[in-house]
């Protein structure tokens, strides 16, 4: 979803919100993390925009929902085991990760957040989020 929507320059010195229980090669490239970012079709058109961190977010800062909010952290899930239990695919099949009227990221209605606050797009709402 990023590419074509920020270029290296837009992202650089940027904070942004990463999955990092993650670990292995996607298409051919090493990965360590998902960039989440909110999306929608509209009239052909492909809308992308990142989920942010609050303000006053830190570089490393947690992103949890309170009901699983846990320490220490889980260990990574392996590429094999993210496709054989299609992990993200649950996530995003279920529209279970959106954004809300203000932007802000929910999952099972619970918002994407750290210590500084809930993490967000800046104006796409009700879309998913992957």
């Amino acid at each position: 979803y990023l590419r074509g929507a920020y270029s290296l320059d837009d992202l650089q010195g940027r904070l942004i919100v990463l999955l990092t229980n993650r670990k292995g090669k996607i298409t051919g490239f090493p990965t360590f993390g998902l960039v989440l970012c909110a999306h929608q079709d509209l009239d052909g058109e492909k809308l992308v925009e990142l989920i942010e961190p609050p303000e006053k977010a830190l570089l490393g800062d947690r992103i949890f929902i309170d009901s699983e909010r846990s320490d220490p952290l889980p260990s990574p899930l392996s590429t094999a085991k993210l496709q054989r239990d299609r992990v993200w695919a649950k996530i995003c099949d279920a529209k279970a990760l959106v954004t809300n009227d203000a932007g802000v990221a929910i999952y099972n209605g619970e918002a994407l957040k750290t210590n500084a606050g809930v993490c967000r797009a800046k104006t796409l709402q009700h879309v998913s989020v992957h």
